[in-house]
C-alpha cells in the first residue's frame, strides 16, 4: 500500500512539474519580440547647390583655381538615411537652389524627372527598399566633378569641372529578428 500511495504522490509531482514546464515556455513564447513589420518611412529632402567666391588661388580636386573664380558644390540634405529592407520609402526632395535637378535611384528603379523638380518646387518619389546594402541616390544632372563631355546647357566643356557629384546614400538593413 505505502509503495502505491508513493508512485501516485510521484506521479503526482510529475504532472505539477510538467504543467508548470509548459507554462514557463508559454510565457517566454509570448515574451519574444513580434516579427518586425515594415513601415512606411518619409524623410523631406532637400537638393540644394552651394557657391561662393574664391577670395585666393587654391587646388579644387587636383585643379588650380584662381581668385575670384565660383567654386560650386551639389548636395542632398540629409545625404544619408537608413530603413530596414521591406519598408516603403517616400522621399518628398525639395529644390531650393539650383535651376533643376532630377533623382535617380538606380537600386529601386525610382526616379524623379527634371522637369518635376525646378527651383523652388517639391517631388516625391516611393519605393520599396527591398535589397539590403548601401544604395546611391543622385542627380543625373551633377553626377560627375568634371564634365566627360561638353554641356553647353551648363557652360562647361569636356574635362571642366561641374561641381558635382550630387549624390546621397540609403542604407538597407536586415530587419531586426
Amino acid at each position: 500500500m505505502r509503495r502505491k500511495i508513493a508512485a501516485l504522490v510521484s506521479m503526482i509531482a510529475l504532472v505539477g512539474l510538467v504543467a508548470l514546464a509548459s507554462i514557463s515556455l508559454t510565457e517566454q513564447r509570448s515574451k519574444a519580440a513580434p516579427a518586425y513589420q515594415p513601415q512606411t518611412r518619409e524623410f523631406l529632402m532637400v537638393a540644394g547647390e552651394w557657391d561662393t567666391t574664391l577670395k585666393k588661388d587654391v587646388r579644387d580636386r587636383g585643379v588650380a583655381r584662381k581668385t575670384g573664380d565660383k567654386l560650386e558644390r551639389y548636395t542632398f540634405d540629409p545625404g544619408f538615411i537608413a530603413v530596414y529592407r521591406g519598408d516603403t520609402v517616400v522621399l518628398k526632395i525639395h529644390a531650393l537652389k539650383g535651376d533643376e535637378h532630377d533623382v535617380d535611384i538606380p537600386a529601386f528603379g525610382a526616379h524623379i524627372d527634371k522637369k518635376e523638380l525646378q527651383r523652388g518646387m517639391e517631388a516625391t518619389v516611393r519605393f520599396v527598399a527591398n535589397k539590403s546594402g548601401l544604395h546611391r541616390v543622385f542627380c543625373t544632372i551633377h553626377d560627375e566633378a568634371y564634365a566627360s563631355k561638353d554641356r553647353p546647357e551648363i557652360g562647361k566643356k569636356k574635362g571642366d569641372l561641374v561641381g558635382g557629384p550630387m549624390v546621397g546614400h540609403i542604407l538597407v538593413l536586415d530587419p531586426p529578428r
